[in-house]
């Protein structure tokens, strides 16, 4: 229990950070920084999902339990999941057994279940985080080859609105 109450600790944190370089990168007019805000946001909303979603399915299976030793396995389980939501990495320590990382796609399904929308809005949001036509947009008006590189544009602003309403 005390591992589950830190994460959600360490997700909470982190959350208020998301907001806050948001809310500054909104003042700023700086969409290309709030649209990643506003992505990590969401992907710490489905972890929040994920580990309520398989807390709640662990739950409803201990219930059903009549032998300490399952009850054990599935307690063992738990930890482990809540082990990889933690300490999953595909960068830091492999060579020291770290597990793999709840993969990005894993939490935007649990967030899905819990907010119809999940999904668009997400597609939304990596459209414009990802080095291709969505954030060009951020910074560029006219024709491809033809028109202005620069940060704000009119185009750039209706964009801009458009991300912060999702």
């Amino acid at each position: 229990l005390t591992k589950y109450f830190h994460i959600l600790n360490v997700l909470s944190l982190k959350t208020n950070l998301l907001v806050e370089g948001a809310l500054t990168a909104q003042k700023d007019n700086n969409p290309v920084v709030y649209v990643m805000c506003t992505r990590g946001l969401m992907e710490h909303a489905g972890s929040f999902s994920y580990l309520s979603q398989k807390l709640e399915k662990a739950k409803i299976h201990l219930e059903k339990q009549k032998t300490s030793k399952k009850i054990r396995l599935k307690i063992s389980q738990i930890l482990k999941d809540l082990d990889k939501s933690y300490y999953g990495s595909s960068f830091f320590g492999s060579e020291n057994s770290t597990p793999i990382p709840v993969h990005t796609s894993d939490l935007m399904r649990s967030l899905k279940k819990d907010m119809a929308s999940a999904e668009r809005h997400y597609d939304f949001l990596c459209e414009f985080v990802h080095p291709n036509y969505g954030s060009n947009l951020f910074v560029s008006e006219g024709e491809f080859g033809e028109g202005r590189a620069k940060v704000d544009t009119p185009r750039n602003r209706d964009v801009f609105k458009g991300a912060a309403s999702g």
